[in-house]
């Protein structure tokens, strides 16, 4: 598979790494202590609300992602059970 050219050079960093860490170390001591603001208890209650919260706020996120999660669940354990029953019907 080619590789459009455009694609292939590669371009010189926005920021150098010294004027990154510059920047992570002025942001660290004006919040020494950042604490998360999403509530998640696993990586893919993270997922779910860093996608969510693009759209919306994270007290939003938050009010929502319980019910969601408790949806998302329930949409597994029925689609477990019903491929469960397809599998078992192609056996005989």
């Amino acid at each position: 598979m080619k590789i459009h050219p455009s694609l292939a050079q590669e371009e010189a960093p926005f920021v150098t790494d010294a004027e990154a860490k510059q920047l992570f170390d002025q942001i660290m001591a004006l919040y020494p202590d950042p604490q998360p603001t999403l509530h998640a208890e696993d990586p893919f209650q993270i997922l779910v609300a860093v996608m969510l919260s693009a759209q919306t706020t994270d007290v939003a996120v938050n009010a929502v992602t319980p019910k969601l999660l408790r949806l998302i669940r329930r949409l597994l354990t029925w689609l477990q059970r019903r491929l469960r029953r397809s599998l078992r019907s192609l056996a005989g």
